[in-house]
């Protein structure tokens, strides 16, 4: 029998060698032995040959210097792989990193190595390695990340809460919408179940998690309705739709996912159908809805009750079958579709064949695009009272004669004042509108043309003279347009303790140039410390600026006004202004507060519309107080008006009187403004008085998207913008201009013919800079821009 070959310990190393190298060679990856010495020194003492692909250098080159292999880590990564090196050295933890390297020939590369490290008796640290080349997955994980990320930004958008709940971890996530419909940030938001719970109102939670539990135990998809809390404490509505999208091999739930819309707008319909569906219902009247062609589609019980009849008896029945109108019934339905509305009263029978006498109140019902839905009748039993009526006609039929003709003229008579007096206020309102837009022409360019050196004498006296008839017109408009606001009801007041003195001393700031011109003395009694009354400021300023004005514009010149606070019936303090101007006859004095009535002024150098007295007096009257007057012909006039009084503790202290006459200061060069309005007069007005700064570049934009991509491209250091213009207002182009972070800081400066207090505290709360109301004021302009690009240039 052949003995086996024996092997020496040469050949054993020999077999393990190759085995080693052919283990080597097959790997996916480059195994190494890498060495790191106490002096820091460092070298590759083995690198198997799939170096060459990884590193495209033979491994005898990267054994002869470790340095090849450092050279080829980005710059970005080697301060971390040098770390990771020295920290696994340090605590003999396994290595393990992740890192790009650049090749000879350009390629970029990701490769990931892992290694356990050993210290060997001289102290220094040897890693017995493999690396591999992971560039395709870091390729796909980089195209995966994009595709979430593009998911998430639809789903963000998309208006819909998402949420996702990792049954095993206890961890819900959600995307950016659910957080913004909660008012809440992300950051701020615990995530595991206890979210829901938190937000969820107590009421509705029980039956939440019954739903998710049937979907988690059935496979029902969960579907509910619920109300959540904000966190600034506003109950909202939702819908909820979820389902478990993963389990395990026994069908344990392990992932659910949902998505939750707010549905609070549909919910307080609904509720508000609910109320409405609720009062027909309960009506004590007979309520009865038809089609277009008559046909009854609804009854409520109060009519099935006049009638005697059960509603399936009704419906679809002609409505003309339940009446006997006085004329052709039909005339009724015909009255509805020309003209919206009937009225009058009918016969009808019940079903026990009893006539009876129903009054009907008919009207069309049109929908939210102005086009008719259905008929709608109102119906009440007016037998008895038609009965004890018709009794009492019987005796005086003459008079109920005279009497119903002589209310149907006031009626008719009334209903044409009502119409005459809104048309005439929508007029006016309108027209006041419309006319500040050409008015911010006129005085603006004839600013320009007053600050004009070159003008001749005559040429200027023309500037000045358009300037004051400009300066006029306006003042007319805004008297115009707050009668169309007092007869209208719209004068919005804010009333608050208002302390006398300061008001007055404003005042006779205010009115001091036109005393001076018209060589009248203004002579204001202090009022007693602590004067103060129940008020608007702004409007109460109004009033007593009108009367001032009044006294010395009717006065003689050299004449003189007097102002006294005193104590009067009530509780009140009365305020008297008192010239010495020629006074007013006796048969006058009624038509002192009628509109448009100028008492025989109309022919008079004086100035004026004949309206200001009457808006006085409307707003002394909304403010709780009385106002009157004294006068006789050729002795002078006093006017008064009384307000509660108020305690002076709590009267805000006045702001201060600003100094109309100080020079604004001058914007610091080479900084850019862009002005965003569709009118172009405007846009070359802007123009023209920003030129007066030199330095300053002005950009243009007739349209609000012009105007975005503008800003977007040039970063201006101040945004002037209209508010009216079509299709995306001024409001709307500020809130897309705070939405990108290159602007957000931007200040933004509204420049409209909106200028009421409504309008300036909506500016306000808008988040604009400041606020220039129509027709701009050239002084006014450019000391906000000088103030606002000073603040940019200071940010």
């Amino acid at each position: 029998m052949q003995e086996p070959p024996k092997f020496t310990p040469d050949d054993t190393l020999r077999a393990d060698a190759n085995s080693f190298r052919q283990l080597a060679e097959d790997l996916p990856g480059a195994l190494y032995r890498y060495r790191l010495n106490v002096d820091g020194n460092d070298a590759v003492e083995y690198m198997s040959p799939r170096c060459i692909e990884l590193c495209e250098v033979p491994p005898e080159v990267i054994q002869r210097d470790a340095g090849v292999l450092w050279r080829m880590v980005d710059a970005e990564d080697r301060p971390r792989m040098q770390a990771s090196v020295a920290r696994s050295a340090q605590t003999l933890e396994p290595w393990f990193g992740e890192w790009r390297i650049t090749t000879p020939s350009g390629r970029r590369k990701w490769l990931e190595g892992r290694g356990r490290p050993e210290r060997l008796a001289d102290g220094s640290t040897v890693w017995h390695s493999l690396v591999f080349d992971v560039s395709e997955r870091h390729r796909v994980d980089a195209v995966l990340h994009s595709s979430e990320k593009r998911l998430a930004d639809l789903l963000d958008v998309s208006g819909e809460g998402v949420w996702e709940w990792d049954i095993a971890a206890g961890r819900i996530s959600h995307n950016r919408r659910w957080c913004e419909m909660l008012g809440a940030g992300d950051d701020h938001l615990e995530h595991g179940l206890g979210v829901l719970e938190r937000f969820v109102h107590p009421d509705d939670w029980p039956a939440l998690m019954a739903s998710v539990q049937r979907c988690l135990d059935e496979g029902v998809p969960q579907h509910s309705e619920y109300r959540m809390r904000r966190t600034d404490g506003r109950l909202i509505w939702v819908e909820d739709r979820s389902d478990v999208v993963e389990r395990d091999a026994a069908g344990k739930p392990l992932r659910m996912v949902g998505g939750m819309v707010d549905i609070t707008a549909r919910k307080l319909a609904e509720l508000d159908l609910r109320i409405k569906d609720a009062a027909i219902e309960s009506s004590l009247n007979g309520i009865a809805l038809a089609d277009l062609d008559g046909r009854l589609t609804y009854v409520n019980p109060a009519f099935c009750r006049l009638w005697g009849i059960a509603p399936q008896d009704a419906l679809g029945r002609s409505a003309v079958d339940f009446w006997r109108v006085r004329d052709d019934p039909e005339q009724v339905i015909q009255a509805l579709r020309q003209q919206g509305h009937w009225r009058g009263e009918m016969d009808g029978v019940s079903g026990n064949g009893q006539v009876f006498t129903a009054e009907v109140s008919a009207s069309m019902v049109l929908g939210p695009d102005g086009r008719p839905l259905c008929m709608m009748g109102s119906f009440v039993d007016v037998t008895e009272r038609n009965q004890a009526r018709d009794g009492l006609r019987r005796l005086n039929d003459q008079l109920e004669q005279r009497i119903a003709q002589r209310t149907d003229e006031l009626q008719r008579a009334k209903a044409e004042a009502e119409r005459a007096n809104r048309a005439k206020s929508e007029f006016l309102s309108s027209m006041s509108h419309e006319l500040r837009t050409p008015m911010n022409a006129v005085l603006g360019f004839g600013q320009l043309l007053e600050m004009d050196e070159t003008l001749s004498a005559r040429s200027r006296a023309y500037v000045h003279e358009l300037l004051r008839g400009g300066h006029h017109l306006l003042e007319l408009i805004n008297e115009l347009l707050d009668l169309a606001r007092v007869e209208a009801g719209r004068i919005p007041l804010s009333l608050e303790p208002v302390a006398l003195a300061p008001l007055l001393d404003e005042s006779r700031a205010l009115l001091a140039p036109l005393a001076a011109a018209r060589a009248v003395s203004l002579r204001i009694s202090p009022p007693a410390a602590g004067a103060a009354v129940q008020a608007d400021r702004i409007r109460l300023k109004q009033v007593l600026v009108n009367l001032l004005a009044n006294a010395i514009k009717y006065n003689h010149h050299g004449g003189e006004v007097a102002v006294r606070t005193e104590p009067a019936a009530d509780g009140a303090w009365r305020l008297s202004v008192q010239d010495t101007g020629p006074g007013i006859a006796a048969d006058k004095l009624p038509q002192l507060f009628t509109p448009y009535h100028r008492l025989g002024n109309d022919a008079a150098a004086v100035e004026g519309t004949g309206i200001g007295l009457v808006i006085t007096r409307r707003l002394v009257e909304l403010m709780g107080g009385r106002i009157g007057v004294h006068s006789e012909a050729g002795r002078g006039t006093t006017f008064w008006i009384e307000l509660p009084a108020a305690t002076l503790a709590q009267a805000p202290v006045a702001p201060p009187v600003a100094h109309a006459h100080e020079p604004p200061p001058r914007a610091a060069a080479g900084q850019t403004i862009l002005y965003v309005d569709d009118n172009p007069a405007n846009l070359k007005l802007m123009a023209e008085m920003l030129a007066l700064q030199p330095g300053l570049e002005l950009l243009t934009a007739h349209t609000p998207g012009l105007g975005l991509d503008l800003a977007l491209a040039h970063r201006p250091a101040l945004i002037l913008l209209d508010l009216q213009m079509p299709v995306i207002d001024g409001f709307q182009l500020l809130q897309r201009l705070r939405a990108e972070p290159t602007l957000s800081a931007v200040p933004v400066v509204a420049v409209t013919g909106l200028g009421t207090e409504r309008d300036l505290e909506r500016g306000r709360d808008a988040g604009f800079a400041d606020y220039i109301v129509k027709p701009i004021v050239l002084g006014e302009l450019l000391r906000i821009v000088a103030q606002r690009l000073g603040r940019a240039a200071a940010v």
